[in-house]
């Protein structure tokens, strides 16, 4: 019994569609966390925001990382420590270029305006747009199904 409800969840969670809706449910989890981390660093400690902002995205990276591989994307864990640091570098890769994106966009749109709320919308459009950076790169290449063979 057990072992058919792991099939049919692991059929589901390959759908692309309701691996992105899963992706998104995430995101929104974790994006969460990385504004409250953000928030704390910039308007509590007085952290220049862009370092700020890094820290917080490095921070929901990595509880993103376990999130994706065991639920969004359901890549069964390894014995093999190599093949999950390699996993986890690939993850952190993708990751730091959606940082780089990320900043882009919010020194781009903060450009316009220096205002903390402005300031807050830009990093929920940055958070936007590298959402779809992040799940084609992981989908595609950190977390790709292995094909079975038969």
């Amino acid at each position: 019994m057990a072992d058919s409800f792991k099939a049919k969840i692991r059929s589901t969670q390959r759908n692309p569609y309701i691996q992105f809706i899963s992706f998104g449910i995430t995101g929104t989890a974790v994006a969460v966390i990385d504004f409250a981390v953000l928030f704390a660093l910039r308007e509590i400690a007085g952290v220049q925001q862009y370092i700020a902002n890094s820290i917080a995205y490095a921070t929901a990276v990595t509880i993103k990382f376990f999130i994706h591989r065991w639920w969004v994307f359901h890549h069964e864990a390894t014995a093999n420590a190599s093949s999950e640091k390699t996993m986890f570098a690939k993850f952190v890769s993708f990751n730091t270029v959606g940082l780089g994106i990320n900043n882009l966009v919010l020194w781009l749109m903060v450009f316009v305006s220096s205002s903390t709320p402005w300031f807050y919308l830009s990093k929920a459009v940055a958070t936007l747009v590298v959402m779809f950076w992040n799940f084609f790169t992981n989908k595609f290449w950190t977390f790709k199904a292995k094909k079975s063979k038969l």
